[in-house]
């Protein structure tokens, strides 16, 4: 919930929280404006993945979860901690637009807002299906005229042999833009 905002796995989120403190450190700030700005680019991003199937972490001899064929798993972690829902599988566009308006509860978007797309492959997910999932996030965001300013469809947080993937969103203001350009 989000009185216990803390406590959540920010998953590929994580990736572009890393981008802007990188960035930050490189400008030569100091440890607490590091902390701001990638505090900053934390509170105008928003996560959310879904899982597929369980992964399976090496060294164990079993996968971090059970679930049936035909289920698919809310805002789960990457290790196997649990979600939020469990509910049956459904066509991605169905899927990928219930994300997208969890998502959006969590962080408003308006109409000419600039963002940055990741879609998280969690480790047996392909890019022509996390194409697809872009497709559709992309399709929802010009609908409420929010303007996609980069995008990047690849496997960064992993689980082996995990199925599902994760949508962050980071809105740019000027600060966090010049950061997240920065090589």
């Amino acid at each position: 919930p989000r009185e216990r905002r803390e406590d959540r796995r920010g998953i590929a989120g994580d990736v572009l929280a890393f981008k802007i403190a990188g960035a930050a450190c490189d400008e030569g700030h100091d440890l607490e404006e590091v902390v701001r700005l990638t505090q900053k680019a934390c509170d105008r991003m928003a996560t959310i993945g879904i899982a597929t199937s369980p992964g399976q972490i090496p060294g164990l001899d079993k996968p971090t979860f059970e679930m049936a064929d035909d289920e698919i798993e809310y805002g789960m972690g990457i290790h196997g901690e649990p979600g939020i829902e469990r509910t049956k599988m459904r066509p991605a566009d169905e899927l990928v637009e219930n994300m997208f308006n969890k998502l959006t509860q969590e962080l408003p978007i308006a109409a000419g807002d600039e963002v940055c797309v990741l879609i998280n492959g969690l480790g047996s997910t392909t890019i022509l299906e996390m194409s697809i999932v872009y497709r559709k996030v992309a399709q929802l965001l010009s609908g409420i005229g929010a303007k996609i300013y980069d995008a990047d469809i690849a496997s960064y947080c992993t689980c082996q042999e995990m199925g599902g993937f994760s949508i962050s969103v980071l809105v740019l203001d000027d600060e966090i833009k010049r950061l997240y350009n920065a090589p």
